[in-house]
């Protein structure tokens, strides 16, 4: 009897022990499925948590390129006009450089036309005193060339009186008188001062020749500078003052040509800075457009991820629930056998 008992607590441990291997090999499973879940859960969140990092930076990025690029058309639109403003400053520039080029041509013409007066000035001095001499040379000659005739012809000794005028020159003073045949002018005499009096008669008409040429080149001046200041509409005349007020003109016109110029810089500044943001703004919608692209598939990532983190959870709860309560069940199980 007592051997049987002794058999049958041995087999009744054995069972015991069977069970509780088969609780715990249960229990195992159950945990480690759980493990796995968490584990699972554990690298979704962070994946999500990573996700959520990226979305807010390109969240931000969109909002800066957005920010941008509306800054960027508005700039746009404020250089719409470079173009048509280089234009007006150009045509407007032109006409100003049209302008001074013709009055600084009129300008010249009177510089040239006051030098050309006083070289005239000069000329005549100088052909009045050419010419009075000529005068007194052709007397000279004129009254020996009478003086030796007449001596040939035996009429001299009586024809000259003081105070009388010569019948031959007219002169009252008789510088050569000739009272004995002896005064009169030799051959060689009057041949030399004949030579010199086609010689300053020469010089007397070449004076006045370029005295004519200076006159017509100051006529042709005059003409040029009258006509130059009505066509260009100054409100300048011809007078002792023209040239000072030319002068004045030219400068502010060459002040108005820099302004001018100014302008087509500044606008050329501006042509550079709008095409710079022609080719810019397409290139930012460009990168805005692939920005909310990867923003949409991070954002539809996160929502599937999201949803599958969470039924990993409500399978964790599940499993955890389960678990508890086998963990319970063994308890009572194992404090029953052991109070029997």
């Amino acid at each position: 009897a007592a051997k049987l008992k002794e058999a049958e607590d041995s087999e009744g441990e054995k069972s015991r022990l069977e069970a509780e291997r088969l609780s715990l090999e249960e229990k195992m499973e159950d945990y480690d499925r759980l493990s796995i879940i968490e584990g699972e859960v554990l690298e979704l969140e962070s994946f999500i948590h990573n996700q959520n990092i990226q979305k807010k930076k390109l969240e931000d990025e969109i909002s800066e390129l957005s920010s941008e690029i509306e800054n960027s058309r508005a700039e746009q639109k404020k250089l719409q006009d470079c173009e048509t403003n280089k234009l007006e400053y150009e045509k407007k520039a032109q006409s100003v450089k049209n302008r001074g080029v013709f009055l600084a041509s009129v300008r010249k013409a009177v510089t040239e036309k006051d030098d050309c007066e006083e070289k005239l000035l000069k000329k005549q001095q100088r052909y009045k005193e050419v010419a009075d001499r000529s005068d007194a040379i052709e007397s000279e000659y004129n009254c020996k060339h009478r003086i030796f005739l007449d001596g040939q012809a035996g009429l001299l000794a009586s024809s000259l009186e003081e105070n009388k005028p010569c019948p031959v020159c007219g002169s009252v003073t008789h510088p050569f008188p000739a009272k004995k045949i002896e005064s009169i002018p030799s051959k060689e005499e009057l041949e030399t001062l004949l030579e010199s009096k086609e010689k300053i008669s020469d010089e007397v008409q070449s004076l006045s020749n370029e005295c004519a040429a200076i006159k017509s080149q100051v006529t042709e001046k005059t003409t040029f500078i009258q006509q130059g200041l009505e066509e260009s509409e100054c409100g300048i005349i011809l007078d002792s003052d023209t040239g000072r007020k030319l002068d004045n003109l030219l400068q502010t016109l060459r002040n108005e040509y820099k302004t001018y110029e100014q302008g087509i810089k500044s606008e050329n500044l501006r042509i550079q800075a709008k095409q710079k943001l022609d080719d810019s703004i397409p290139l930012d919608e460009q990168k805005l457009t692939k920005v909310t692209e990867t923003l949409a598939e991070i954002k539809n990532t996160l929502t599937e991820k999201t949803a599958i983190c969470g039924q990993k959870k409500n399978q964790m709860e599940s499993l955890s629930t389960i678990y508890l309560y086998k963990m319970r069940a063994i308890s009572i199980a194992a404090q029953f056998f052991f109070t029997m």
